[in-house]
């Protein structure tokens, strides 16, 4: 908007009036402008994403899968192959509250301490860190992409286990942040790749669970 009213103001000048003191507040007024831009930005909202799965095998025989998950097989996802992280696999150290839960991704690691945890009925975690979100499309195989980092973070995660007729109700819900605007715009992206994220993780315990012993 501020671009576009300079622009119009200089078109809209007579041939003989001189536009050097207009270029000189434009070229003044972009470092506050950077420097403003962060001060004026909304708090981050939360959000939430759930999924769910109906698993044919007892919360006993489902929670230690939930809690070490075996590697997964490859993301067939269209975003996965463009650079989006990629989940593999996750394994807990220790027992009870206090344990940590690692979870690994194409692009590094995730710490994940234990807030809750009932077997076989919840498990959640408190997530410290989150790995880069995605990888840069380049002719190199590793680049450091410091603006990549703290726009996208994953607040929590919980696996509920519900037992019901035949089997148990496998929930998982995971709690982001994202610093991208609109936010509601982003989040509509964010959420795709996180439900997908969760299906994948719930459908492989499933997968193992019914395969038996």
């Amino acid at each position: 908007i501020l671009g576009g009213s300079f622009v119009w103001k200089i078109h809209r000048a007579k041939p003989d009036q001189s536009n050097t003191p207009l270029m000189g507040i434009v070229f003044l007024s972009l470092p506050a402008l950077f420097a403003g831009e962060p001060l004026g930005r909304p708090a981050t909202p939360t959000f939430t994403v759930q999924s769910e799965v109906f698993v044919a095998a007892s919360p006993q025989r489902l929670w230690p899968l939930v809690v070490d998950v075996a590697e997964l097989p490859p993301d067939a996802q269209l975003w996965s192959r463009l650079g989006m992280a990629t989940f593999r696999r996750a394994w807990t150290e220790g027992e009870g509250i206090g344990a940590i839960r690692y979870c690994e991704f194409d692009t590094g690691l995730a710490r994940e301490p234990v807030e809750v945890w009932d077997p076989p009925r919840r498990l959640k975690l408190r997530v410290e860190t989150t790995p880069t979100p995605l990888k840069e499309l380049s002719i190199y195989e590793h680049i450091h992409a410091p603006h990549l980092k703290g726009f996208y973070e994953v607040k929590s995660a919980e696996f509920l286990l519900e037992p019901v007729e035949g089997g148990t109700r496998l929930i998982g819900t995971t709690h982001y942040q994202h610093g991208l605007w609109p936010a509601q715009y982003w989040a509509w992206w964010c959420g795709h790749v996180v439900k997908d994220l969760q299906q994948r993780v719930l459908t492989h315990a499933k997968r193992r669970a019914e395969a038996g012993p």
